[in-house]
């Protein structure tokens, strides 16, 4: 078991053996005026903004753009049409009744 020391030495020394320490690179880090990083504890936000996040949301505001809300949007849950989707389950439901 590691003993635990209350200085920078011993904190900088656990940073360089973090195995997740490079994660913290597909992050945005808010600065201070002086440029450097600010330390982030904020419990009622969505967290640091991941640096993939505006080719994500161009993609789809493009997508939406294009194709439309009925043509794009709506057919890209986890990939699936789902347009033939409803028509298949309209087809059923209807030749049910029928």
């Amino acid at each position: 078991m590691i003993k635990l020391e209350n200085s920078l030495n011993f904190a900088i020394q656990l940073d360089k053996k973090d195995c997740l320490s490079n994660y913290r690179n597909l992050f945005h880090i808010p600065k201070d005026i002086h440029n450097k990083d600010l330390i982030y504890f904020c419990g009622n936000s969505l967290g640091l903004q991941p640096k993939s996040t505006k080719s994500f949301i161009d993609k789809e505001i493009k997508d939406w753009a294009n194709l439309g809300v009925k043509d794009g949007v709506m057919q890209k849950i986890h990939g699936l049409n789902i347009t033939a989707i409803l028509q298949m389950k309209w087809r059923t439901l209807s030749e049910q009744n029928h």
